[in-house]
């Protein structure tokens, strides 16, 4: 059985009638079963005397039980422009949506600013729940025997848009600016639209700048309070990671309702930082108490300490200290050790800082913006004789004193052009870059240091990859990613040691002259698909091996050196693989 609407486009009955609703794209009608007696028999039944044929106004009578054919001729005329272009809109009024015949007029906006639509009741109630209220019986306000709706508060471009989509279903955002698509947002919120709602797309692009005119944390507590605006959510967390002044430089930051800062360092893809995180954080609970002088924090009584902690319990568990640096420890967590709970505290990389944890006289890591104590225990797993040992991801392993990593080169504060003075030839190396923009480290092992140019990787002789590796910290995920860089075909030993422009191992090259990084994706492919990123920072460690017995006693790891190169160049040339590689 099928039913004509409109245009003589045919569909199925059971389109029409599903789930006490009648669906279609431009028609969308609830009723209540306790109202309406006709069952879906008896309308398929009507439909049947009707030919197979009718409209929306047919089908409107059929279900408020009135004749077929009294509201079908007043809704005939109040959607001229549902079978009309909109270049069919009367151009004596281009708000008329009528096309002449109407009986509601909205007036929109405010002076200057002001305009009045015109459109059919039916239409609009046909399509909105809000004005089936606001035009009926009970809410209705007429003048002339015409509907008479006041909406100050939407703006005439926006609800033009509104309007065209009741009548034909077209979402037209032609040369909106982001205010007016937040405005749309809004509008379509009241009106009770989730449909269009979701249909709104949001352009994240560079040219979208969101909100320019609004300030952060107003728009924050609009949003999270209305559970549809589910995409703007993420927008906004989107643009906070790329602009975290955004909010964290926010003037009225101390007004932020904590349940929102909560929900938005939980969920919504949130990337910023944790130290950034941490930062926020303090600074917000120093907001909500006026009386905690952060500039005397040294002469705070406990009592001021556990105030502090009282307002942050439900934020600090949100903070990951393992993805902390050992250098943003000290200067930033130290200080404010004591509003950390008991829960908080037990954490790997706290324990380290805060606690005996840390086996007496390690060495260990001294000095470093990019990583901690948690991160060296894996790079010791992986370069010294830990290899058969399992490793608790979250747990820095008690042997890591058996190593000491010595910071050599930073690139923000050494610059490019002291590499090669500071890096050449300084024994087993380890470099880690931080990738611009994300939570993401990368970097390289080599047992051999780095050369950094050709006459002096030349000399070398019995050169093996054996212990060579390349990792990948992405701190949103548990486990870190490493694999062994054995020689290939196509490899050479200039691929896998000269490091000219930047720290080089075979599969990896970190380009300081150009704070740029390329990988092969065969290694990387699976984290990224791009094979050049910006490098934000990048530190590189000798690694010194330090005797377990005698800490004052340290010499250079010695590398893997022997006379098994040609063997191990001819076995992975025969495809096959390294037992220490991993996928």
């Amino acid at each position: 059985m099928y039913l004509c609407y409109n245009k003589k486009i045919y569909y199925p009955v059971n389109f029409f009638f599903s789930n006490n609703n009648i669906k279609h794209q431009n028609f969308l009608l609830h009723f209540n079963k306790k109202k309406i007696m006709e069952t879906q028999s008896t309308i398929t039944s009507t439909l049947n005397s009707f030919g197979y044929i009718l409209n929306e106004g047919n089908i409107f009578d059929l279900l408020l039980g009135k004749p077929a054919g009294t509201t079908s001729k007043k809704m005939d005329e109040c959607s001229d422009y549902n079978e009309k272009n909109d270049s069919n809109i009367s151009n004596d009024d281009k708000n008329d949506y009528g096309g002449g015949r109407y009986d509601t007029i909205i007036r929109v906006g405010i002076e200057p600013d002001l305009k009045e639509f015109k459109a059919g009741s039916i239409i609009l109630c046909s399509r909105s729940e809000y004005f089936r209220t606001a035009l009926s019986s009970e809410w209705a306000r007429k003048e002339n025997d015409i509907f008479i709706i006041d909406k100050p508060n939407v703006r005439p471009i926006v609800f033009d848009i509104i309007l065209r989509y009741l009548y034909i279903g077209e979402l037209k955002l032609d040369n909106l600016n982001a205010d007016e698509i937040y405005g749309l947002f809004s509008a379509s919120d009241e009106f009770m639209l989730d449909d269009l709602i979701d249909s709104i797309p949001i352009n994240t692009g560079e040219n979208m700048d969101f909100w320019p005119d609004q300030e952060c944390i107003p728009v924050l507590h609009y949003i999270f309070r209305i559970e549809s605006f589910y995409k703007l959510r993420r927008h906004l967390a989107n643009k906070i990671n790329v602009d975290p002044k955004w909010l964290t430089e926010a003037e009225d930051l101390g007004t932020l309702e904590e349940s929102i800062l909560f929900s938005l360092l939980l969920q919504y893809n949130f990337n910023l930082e944790h130290t950034a995180r941490w930062d926020l954080i303090i600074k917000w609970g120093l907001l909500q108490n006026p009386s905690l002088d952060k500039e005397k924090l040294s002469e705070w009584p406990d009592e001021d300490f556990k105030l502090l902690g009282r307002t942050l319990g439900n934020l600090l568990p949100l903070i990951n200290f393992t993805e902390i640096s050992r250098n943003d420890v000290h200067s930033k967590i130290l200080p404010y050790e004591k509003i950390l709970s008991p829960q908080v505290m037990d954490n790997s990389a706290l324990k380290w800082y805060l606690t005996k944890y840390q086996p007496k006289g390690s060495q260990g890591l001294k000095d470093s913006n990019l990583i901690n104590h948690v991160h060296a225990a894996h790079f010791i797993k992986w370069i010294g004789s830990l290899h058969n040992q399992e490793l608790d991801e979250e747990k820095p392993n008690k042997t890591a004193c058996r190593y000491k990593f010595d910071l050599i080169f930073r690139s923000s504060k050494d610059g490019f052009w002291n590499f090669a003075e500071k890096c050449n030839q300084q024994g087993p190396t380890l470099a880690i870059a931080k990738i611009a923009g994300q939570r993401c480290l990368v970097g390289g092992f080599n047992p051999y240091g780095l050369f950094t140019d050709k006459k002096s990787l030349q000399v070398q002789d019995g050169f093996s990859v054996k212990e060579n590796f390349i990792f990948f910290f992405d701190n949103r995920k548990k486990v870190p990613r490493y694999v062994m860089c054995p020689l290939n075909r196509y490899d050479t030993l200039y691929k896998h040691f000269l490091s000219e422009d930047g720290p080089c191992f075979g599969d990896l090259r970190l380009i300081l002259r150009y704070n740029t990084g390329c990988y092969v994706p065969s290694y990387y492919s699976s984290y990224s698909s791009h094979m050049y990123f910006d490098i934000e920072e990048c530190e590189v460690f000798r690694v010194v091996k330090v005797d377990k017995n005698n800490p004052r006693r340290s010499s250079y790891s010695q590398p893997y050196i022997n006379d098994t190169y040609e063997h191990e160049k001819s076995l992975f040339e025969d495809g096959k693989r390294c037992r220490h590689c991993k996928k």
